[in-house]
C-alpha cells in the first residue's frame, strides 16, 4: 500500500514540476509537450544514483490526467506568496479566479481519489 501511495505522489510531482500549463486542454501539441516534459523529469530523477525511484514503486505508478490551466490569478497569488485559495477573489478578475480555482479543484479531486484508492479507502 505504501508503495502505491508513493508512486501516486511521484507521478503527481513529475507532472507538477513540468507544468508550464497550456490554457486550452484541446491544444494537443501543448499537451504532448507537457507529457514529454514530465517524462524528462522522471528520467532525470531515475538517472540520479542516490535518488532514483525504485522500480517496484514505479511499476505501479498512476498519473494525474487533469490539466491545470495557467492563469494570471495563480500568478498573482504567487507573487504575494499565497495559494489561489488564500488570495482574495475581489483583487482579481472574478472569471479568471473562478476558472483557476475550478481547475485546481479538479486536480485535487483526482489526486485525492488516487490516494484513497492506494490506501484501500472508498473513493468519493
Amino acid at each position: 500500500m505504501k508503495t502505491k501511495h508513493l508512486s501516486v505522489i511521484a507521478c503527481g510531482l513529475a507532472l507538477a514540476m513540468s507544468s508550464s500549463a497550456a490554457f486550452a486542454a484541446s491544444d494537443k501539441a501543448k499537451l504532448v509537450e507537457r507529457m514529454q516534459d514530465a517524462q524528462a523529469v522522471v528520467t532525470q530523477i531515475m538517472a540520479a544514483p542516490d535518488k532514483g525511484i525504485p522500480s517496484s514503486i514505479l511499476a505501479g505508478a498512476t498519473c494525474v490526467t487533469v490539466v491545470v490551466v495557467k492563469s494570471t490569478a495563480v500568478s498573482d497569488a504567487g507573487l504575494s506568496k499565497q495559494t489561489i485559495y488564500e488570495a482574495a477573489r475581489e483583487t482579481m478578475n472574478r472569471q479568471t479566479y473562478d476558472r483557476a480555482v475550478e481547475s485546481l479543484d479538479s486536480v485535487n479531486r483526482e489526486i485525492e481519489g488516487l490516494v484513497r484508492q492506494a490506501w484501500g479507502r472508498a473513493v468519493a
